[in-house]
């Protein structure tokens, strides 16, 4: 799906759906799946945009939607993301391909 707009609090349309499905999927929405822009939504967005460093102002904008859109749900097999722990040896970061 393609953006054709600034997405904002108290809209309603398909666009709004599929954020929905696609943030319930990544589980940072848990609502009704409805097409409604609610106050629901509105939080789970800010989370959403938080997390990726976005400016958390529940508009959703071509950054945030770009982020919807790619964002790839870990496989339940893979290793976290970001792994530390402190060592003997010191502070060991893991990414998910290796050490940092």
């Amino acid at each position: 799906m393609k953006l054709n707009r600034i997405i904002t609090h108290r809209t309603n349309g398909e666009d709004i759906r599929w954020v929905q499905l696609n943030l319930k999927d990544y589980n940072f929405y848990n609502g009704n799946i409805d097409g409604f822009y609610n106050s629901d939504l509105l939080q789970s967005v800010k989370k959403f945009q938080k997390y990726f460093g976005l400016k958390d102002d529940g508009v959703i904008e071509i950054k945030t939607w770009n982020a919807i859109k790619n964002f790839k749900k870990p496989d339940k097999n893979d290793i976290p993301y970001d792994i530390s722990y402190l060592s003997q040896s010191g502070l060991k970061i893991y990414n998910k391909l290796n050490i940092l």
